[in-house]
């Protein structure tokens, strides 16, 4: 009989880096010679972390439409798919950023339905330091978020403080310190999945068969959980341009993302995570901002299509009607400055499906 695939999930909130250290994963375990493969997860079908999850080579399954504990039987025949099809030694799965209960409501049936097929890894959740600080320090109107944030920190075997890279010396102790005194009971792996920094640690943890499940853990308040969702906005958007003009479509987003930094302000919606991908002739492009400094770009050297496009993920907290029209509004701004025309193929405003408390489907 061939030997159970190890299953490692990475939790963690929204804009925490989960993709960019599930692919550093990834590139650790090539190195040691495993074979990995990947389950995404998001609440609207757009599918950004499996397209670029895709584009490094890793065989991926996505499953949409409502976080993993709710979508159990989708998640196993993802990953049995996965196993007849790849027969990868790993699988890394990553949920939702706002997904709770990932003890209860994945990895104990997996071990308990499936333990002949898969092994779970200790839970990871990762930790954007610089959100941990804002959770810290925020207003009482922020309470039902902050409660979806922590909760999730309360549920991890490893807490996983990525984008240390972002601190210095003083910033990143004072975070760790922070964290151990509010979580003592869970192990502490600060990481840079964008250089690469810490992996070896993590990596070899997460093989470790010998880990202890950490007994902190409290079971979720599905009242405060719904509340937090509810109280979410999401967008997805695929946009298109019309000009007679040749269009600079990097200056056009870094004018719409700076002008919806403004205006998300003044409706008072709070951003937890912009993606961008661009597509030109000149070549593509991706942007990530997670409402905390400046947006991250990324060059990506070939063009998806020749057509001047994006496509756009929003989550946030606030109204997603009040959030599309603001978008909306947005774009035709800065388009009408280069006499462009936007063109909205497909645009979605919605809050993501309340969880449903002890059931599976």
């Amino acid at each position: 009989m061939n030997e159970p695939i190890r299953l490692i999930v990475l939790g963690g909130f929204l804009g925490s880096g989960k993709t960019t250290s599930l692919l550093a994963l990834a590139r650790y375990y090539a190195g040691l010679g495993y074979r990995t493969a990947a389950i995404t997860n998001d609440h609207g079908s757009i599918g950004f972390d499996t397209q670029t999850i895709r584009a490094q080579a890793i065989e991926a399954r996505e499953i949409s439409e409502g976080c993993l504990c709710c979508r159990f039987r989708d998640f196993l025949y993802a990953a049995d798919d996965l196993l007849n099809s790849t027969k990868p030694e790993i699988i890394l799965a990553e949920p939702v950023g706002t997904c709770l209960n990932l003890p209860r409501g994945l990895l104990l049936p997996i071990s308990r339905y499936t333990g002949e097929r898969y092994t779970t890894a200790p839970l990871s959740v990762l930790v954007d330091p610089h959100r941990y600080r804002e959770m810290k320090n925020g207003n009482r109107a922020e309470d039902c978020v902050r409660y979806l944030f922590e909760q999730q920190l309360r549920e991890a075997d490893i807490l996983v403080v990525n984008k240390c890279d972002t601190l210095s010396d003083k910033e990143q102790d004072e975070v760790l310190a922070g964290i151990r005194a509010d979580f003592p009971l869970a192990q502490l792996k600060p990481i840079s999945a964008f250089r690469g920094d810490g992996m070896e640690s993590w990596g070899r943890y997460l093989l470790d068969e010998t880990w202890q499940e950490n007994p902190q853990r409290s079971a979720v308040d599905y009242d405060r959980y719904i509340d937090a969702e509810s109280s979410l906005g999401y967008l997805d958007c695929e946009l298109a341009f019309r000009s007679e003009d040749e269009l600079d479509l990097i200056a056009l987003t870094r004018g719409g993302i700076a002008l919806l930094k403004d205006r998300f302000e003044e409706i008072g919606a709070r951003v937890a995570h912009v993606k961008t991908a661009g597509s030109s002739g000149r070549g593509s492009f991706r942007v990530h901002w997670t409402g905390l400094g400046e947006p991250e770009w990324i060059a990506v050297e070939k063009a998806l299509e020749s057509a001047d496009c994006l496509t756009v993920t929003v989550r946030a907290k606030g109204d997603p009607d009040r959030i599309a029209e603001v978008f909306r509004a947005t774009f035709q701004e800065v388009a009408a400055v280069q006499r462009a025309e936007p063109i909205f193929r497909s645009l979605r405003a919605f809050r993501p499906r309340p969880p449903r408390e002890g059931k599976m489907r």
